[in-house]
């Protein structure tokens, strides 16, 4: 961590003579806050958000497109919020997909989501029934109410859409295309085990969110 951290530091003036490295540089020093945070609970609300690497996009024309998506595309966007709660699988070994978990429920107030681990009865049922990849490499969103299942960063982006801000503010990243997002989305995950560890068995939900979880 403090090689890539100081890598991305002396990497800073490179992102200024290129647009395209300057995003490229803004997501990986965004990420790379994130790792700070589940190592080592540092918060850095501003790296996080993403808000201080607003200048390296484009971010009215992301705005007015978003805008202009029309009424349909809005009432697909509510689907997480309206009807019966959207499921999300989860790594119940992996260390930071349950701090993720627990992130989840702190700022999701009006409890849009249910979890369980892909591990679980119930999660390999669900994963069979929706016809979603059974394997560990991708989290998995489930909305109910529509019958739709989103996997890897377009699954996290319309998992942020409910929750508090500002961290609702990351879904305007769905305006990416995913197989980019994608890339970032499989490096992370290969590496999670390696960079926050594993338990031995699936964690066991607290008393306090046990109704949150099947």
């Amino acid at each position: 961590m403090g090689i890539s951290t100081m890598i991305l530091e002396l990497g800073a003036p490179l992102a200024l003579l290129n647009r395209k490295i300057g995003i490229v540089w803004a997501l990986l020093t965004c990420s790379m806050h994130w790792g700070i945070y589940f190592i080592m609970d540092i918060d850095f609300p501003y790296h996080q958000t993403g808000v201080i690497f607003l200048s390296f996009f484009a971010v009215e024309k992301l705005w007015f497109k978003w805008q202009s998506r029309g009424q349909a595309t809005r009432a697909t966007n509510s689907t997480v919020v309206n009807g019966e709660p959207a499921v999300v699988l989860f790594d119940g070994v992996c260390n930071f997909c349950n701090s993720t978990v627990r992130f989840i429920i702190d700022h999701d107030r009006k409890g849009q989501f249910q979890f369980a681990s892909i591990q679980s009865q119930i999660g390999q049922r669900l994963l069979h029934q929706y016809k979603a990849p059974t394997d560990l490499s991708t989290i998995v969103l489930i909305e109910k109410t529509t019958g739709k299942v989103y996997l890897r960063s377009t699954a996290i982006l319309r998992i942020a859409r409910p929750l508090d801000s500002p961290w609702r503010w990351f879904c305007i990243l769905l305006i990416v295309p995913s197989p980019i997002r994608d890339i970032f989305y499989t490096l992370f995950a290969s590496q999670r085990y390696r960079w926050f560890g594993k338990k031995d068995s699936c964690e066991i939900p607290s008393m306090e969110v046990q109704t949150r979880f099947l």
